[in-house]
């Protein structure tokens, strides 16, 4: 049986070939003598995932359409439906709990929290009533987006926002975290 880890090497690699393949399609096409001048092309939408909201944090991307910040996980399946069809049947409102007050909406619960909680340099999940968080861009971020709970994981029991559990990849990263989220200790009680 294959490991997670083994797995997501795989798909990482494929997607490094990949990427060396387009490149070298792109510099061999842009060698290639044009026959004719070229029709001033039209800009191409960008795609969702290129977004670049007021609101952006990492790992989420934010569009403020009729005064409300949208809210989707980056390079989830509601972005792209929201992309194409507009907006989702299911979704989530938060009046006034945005930015300046602003309504949020959300394909659910789980992705306001967690984009509420996202700190710069690391990815922020809020899963079945716990925190994960993972370096920015690393492999365990990946794991944990593409397939769940990564194998390897710490528990920091009591030490999330509001008490909850925080769950990351190893101590050092749940305790930078925590420093960059300004999460105190709770206050005794008299």
């Amino acid at each position: 049986m294959t490991s997670r880890s083994t797995i997501v090497s795989i798909v990482l690699s494929l997607l490094l070939v990949a990427s060396a393949v387009m490149l070298a399609g792109c510099r061999t096409a842009a060698r290639a003598p044009a026959a004719e001048p070229a029709a001033p092309a039209q800009a191409a939408a960008p795609s969702p995932n290129e977004w670049t909201g007021p609101h952006d944090r990492p790992g989420y991307v934010t569009k403020v359409a009729d005064g409300r910040l949208w809210i989707f996980k980056r390079w989830s399946k509601d972005l792209a439906d929201y992309a194409k069809k507009g907006e989702p049947a299911k979704q989530v409102t938060f009046v006034g709990q945005g930015p300046d007050g602003m309504t949020v909406r959300t394909p659910d619960a789980e992705t306001f929290k967690g984009w509420q909680h996202s700190k710069q340099g690391f990815e922020t999940f809020f899963k079945e009533g716990r925190w994960w968080v993972f370096r920015e861009g690393s492999l365990f971020a990946s794991e944990m987006r593409y397939f769940g709970e990564p194998a390897k994981n710490v528990t920091l029991v009591g030490r999330g926002p509001y008490g909850t559990s925080l769950r990351s990849s190893d101590p050092e990263t749940a305790q930078a975290w925590i420093a960059a989220a300004y999460i105190a200790e709770p206050p005794a009680q008299p």
